[in-house]
């Protein structure tokens, strides 16, 4: 059994511009976050419209019995996410300069596959230890593999905002891609987080929590309250969704999703109807 919660907030800014959604198909669960470029225009619609397609994707290909737990899927879902922006793109022309990071987690239970594109993040930890943490696609990135910095330096460097890697810019780049063959056991967990949430959340304090054995709820609220005594109330968008393996703690956790979006296979985000107006070939 796969607890999932998360969150999903505006911090101190004045409107949100990451999002979340969780999905599952025939035993399958998906949760992808994304984090809109502040400093462009129409970033936000381009998050709604990257999950909306991604997830519709990933149903598509359970249905047809694909393996969706192959960088193969993952990097098809995020490409139709990337095509999906630049389509977007030329029904809303303040829209024009949208792009978005991207993170997903696919999972059966036993396995998971990770995709990522910018500096939304995805942690794996096992016994309370850090077995995974993604690579951002930043210049702070590229400091700690010139040697310049160690990657716990990140939160810290003047580049840690400026990235190299999204979707929907004017080229794709295919995801990192990195697969969990497992075998997923219980206690194991699965964290997503953007960058609002991980540079007042250390990777020790993750570990700490992920070794406690809490539930997804428990587990995020808590890392929660430790961002919450850091900021000053200018910090940026945060989003933290937890994905604990085994059975949950209490019989609320599995119920409840926090604030991220549970996708449901015929609907269509708001930024994404506005997006793709109905009527127009």
């Amino acid at each position: 059994m796969t607890d999932i919660f998360g969150i999903s907030k505006k911090g101190g800014r004045t409107y949100n511009q990451d999002c979340a959604a969780q999905m599952t198909v025939n035993g399958k669960t998906a949760v992808v976050v994304c984090d809109g470029l502040g400093a462009y225009a129409g970033s936000d619609i381009a998050g709604e419209i990257a999950i909306d397609r991604v997830l519709k994707q990933l149903k598509k290909d359970i249905i047809k019995g694909e393996d969706v737990l192959s960088p193969v899927a993952l990097t098809k879902a995020v490409k139709a996410a990337h095509n999906a922006i630049l389509k977007g793109k030329g029904f809303k022309g303040d829209f024009i300069e949208g792009c978005t990071t991207i993170a997903l987690v696919v999972t059966d239970g036993k396995g998971a596959a990770i995709a990522t594109l910018g500096d939304t993040r995805v942690y794996y930890f096992k016994n309370g230890k850090l077995g995974f943490q993604s690579r951002d696609h930043s210049l702070a990135q590229a400091a700690v593999d010139r040697g310049e910095i160690k990657r716990e330096e990140i939160r810290y460097h003047s580049g840690q905002n400026k990235l190299t890697k999204v979707i929907g810019s004017d080229v794709f780049s295919p995801p990192d891609i990195h697969i969990i063959s497992g075998p997923l056991s219980d206690g194991d967990l699965l964290m997503i987080a953007s960058d609002g949430f991980w540079e007042y959340v250390f990777e020790s304090e993750m570990a700490q929590a992920a070794g406690r054995g809490l539930d997804a709820r428990t587990l995020v609220e808590g890392l929660e309250t430790l961002l919450l005594g850091r900021v000053d109330g200018r910090n940026d968008n945060y989003t933290a969704v937890a994905l604990a393996f085994g059975a949950p703690k209490t019989p609320a956790a599995q119920a409840d999703a926090g604030n991220i979006r549970v996708w449901e296979a015929d609907e269509q985000s708001p930024a994404q109807a506005d997006a793709e107006p109905t009527g127009r070939p």
